[in-house]
């Protein structure tokens, strides 16, 4: 039996040249989709942020002394409807998050 082994040689280099352009185009996919999902979770993060705003403006105004306590009450209302969002967003960046965290394989 007879083998070349130029042409087993370049066979083995054209595999090896594939299989690398393989592990790059997966690569450049993981990529994209992290900046996606980090995109994202900035926005929820904006959106958190503004919600925390809100919040403190809210409990500032909670102080003031010309409020009657169901003032007050409507307000510790409203806040607890922002820290209900707040929970809603973190559990939205939850469902985000581990459907892309994979270990790398080596």
């Amino acid at each position: 039996m007879y083998i070349n082994y130029g042409i087993l040689a370049l066979v083995s280099c054209d595999v090896d040249k594939m299989m690398k352009q393989l592990a790059m185009a997966q690569t450049t996919e993981k990529l994209l989709t992290s900046l996606h999902i980090s995109s994202e979770v900035d926005k929820v993060l904006q959106e958190v942020t503004t919600i925390l705003q809100m919040m403190r403006e809210l409990a500032i105004q909670a102080t003031s002394d010309t409020l009657t306590q169901r003032d007050r009450e409507h307000i510790q209302i409203e806040i607890d409807k922002l820290k209900d969002e707040i929970r809603k967003l973190n559990a939205e960046i939850g469902r985000m998050l581990p459907l892309h965290l994979e270990t790398p394989q080596t």
